[in-house]
């Protein structure tokens, strides 16, 4: 399973998991026994209208998507 694929599966279980409220389906989602933390770098944006963010922007450093793949590759797949 690719990480594309990953992350879709794990929006569908968090969707059913929201609806039922049963969390325990999304624990392996959250990390692995042994595993290293992944570290990347980049910056959060947001901008203000009232009190409320619109919007919240993530941007990775050049290179982070491929750092994520690599890890996932090598610690979940």
């Amino acid at each position: 399973m690719n990480p594309i694929e990953r992350f879709g599966a794990y929006a569908a279980a968090f969707e059913e998991t929201f609806a039922d409220d049963d969390w325990s389906r999304l624990e392996l989602s959250y990390g692995k026994d042994g595993a290293p933390d992944l570290t990347i770098q980049g910056s959060e944006r947001a901008s203000y209208r009232g009190d409320r963010i619109v919007p919240l922007e993530d941007v990775f450093d050049p290179g982070c998507a491929k750092a994520v793949g690599d890890y996932m590759a090598a610690h979940f797949g």
